[in-house]
């Protein structure tokens, strides 16, 4: 009897010193929050209470603090919707709603951009020309009537990156791709020395792709960077919705990973709302490096296609209540997926420039609650 009562205890106290740990991080990224704004306005004291009466029976006395500085952020950043009882603090969201929708030990192998062609073969996606995975170095076989993989050795992988360009080479394990982290365009030829020399930037897996042409609608907004729209789905008891969109732009560099900057998306108009979220959390009235102000008036194009293309695509992968996905629109108006985010899809990027995810369902919240107790 004391064994298995030992064991019990270990395990609690484990949790306990995690839980711990992770406030820790929880309490300072919500600080390095505040400090962007200098001078913050105040929670109104109705939206203080509102919040208050709806979290109070979900979480501990000494979080509510915590709770009320994300709704604070919210209120000084969001010019949508700045106030409501179920905007998410980071440290539910991560450590309480996302183990409750999502199975977790499934998340980091499925977020592995090495993976994403074999389990999304039919979805318009970058060409994958060659990969790293554990060691090994593998090519598309062109003569398999399926898509798979054959090994080849690394100076035939080299070569075949010399006659690819332009193509682009990125990290593909999720924990080694955050913010477009070392993610590279190779524009013309490089010798073997320089290639060698390159790779030894990636000491993990990595994934050479196609270069994208995007959509003229993208390009326009910053040219040097893929411009992407974060669309976050949700599967729960058989039914599936689209929480929320955000489109996310770059600045300098190639990518628009976290988003530069961050406008929502309107999803009965397709319009692009009237406000933009520079960085974390800064609002500004226009994008300094679009060609014109046209984007806050037109539609995104084929983007009724894009959510289509959301729903079969989390349709694949049934263990996950609550995904991030990352597509953009390619040169010829088709979505084209960019990654798949299932084990962080972020909170504060929706939320910041649309509407709080849950609100209505609030009663996911309150059986996350329940279920962590």
């Amino acid at each position: 009897m004391l064994k298995p009562l030992a064991k019990s205890l270990y395990k609690r106290a484990k949790s306990a010193y995690h839980t711990r740990q992770a406030m820790k991080y929880f309490d300072q990224k919500t600080q390095n929050y505040l400090a962007i704004h200098k001078h913050l306005s105040p929670l109104p004291e109705p939206a203080k209470q509102e919040a208050l009466e709806f979290w109070q029976p979900l979480l501990p006395k000494h979080r509510l603090t915590h709770t009320l500085s994300w709704h604070t952020i919210i209120y000084n950043s969001n010019r949508f919707c700045p106030t409501h009882p179920a905007y998410l603090d980071n440290a539910f969201y991560y450590l309480t709603l996302l183990p409750y929708l999502n199975t977790q030990g499934y998340a980091k192998a499925l977020a592995d951009k090495n993976y994403a062609d074999m389990l999304f073969t039919s979805y318009n996606r970058p060409a994958t020309i060659a990969k790293r995975v554990n060691g090994s170095y593998y090519a598309l076989d062109s003569s398999s009537p399926h898509l798979r993989h054959k090994l080849i050795t690394k100076d035939d992988f080299i070569a075949l990156l010399r006659a690819s360009t332009p193509c682009v080479i990125k990290p593909t394990r999720a924990s080694e791709t955050g913010s477009g982290t070392n993610i590279r365009l190779l524009e013309s030829s490089l010798d073997k020395d320089e290639l060698e020399s390159l790779l030894r930037h990636y000491p993990s897996d990595f994934i050479v792709q196609d270069k994208i042409k995007q959509h003229s609608f993208l390009s326009a907004l910053n040219a040097t960077s893929i411009n992407t729209i974060r669309v976050v789905s949700l599967l729960y008891e058989n039914h599936f919705s689209i929480l929320a969109c955000t489109l996310l732009v770059g600045e300098e560099g190639l990518t628009s990973n976290g988003g530069h900057f961050r406008i929502g998306i309107d999803m009965d108009s397709r319009l692009l709302r009237d406000f933009i979220i520079r960085g974390k959390g800064e609002p500004i009235a226009a994008l300094p490096n679009a060609k014109d102000l046209s984007y806050k008036t037109t539609p995104i194009p084929s983007f009724d296609k894009l959510l289509a293309m959301s729903k079969d695509m989390h349709s694949l992968l049934p263990h996950f209540g609550l995904i991030g996905w990352d597509f953009t629109i390619d040169s010829n108006a088709n979505p084209l997926f960019i990654e798949i985010n299932p084990d962080v899809p972020s909170c504060e990027i929706p939320e910041q420039t649309n509407s709080p995810l849950f609100k209505d369902h609030l009663h996911i919240i309150k059986r996350a609650a329940t279920h962590a107790q």
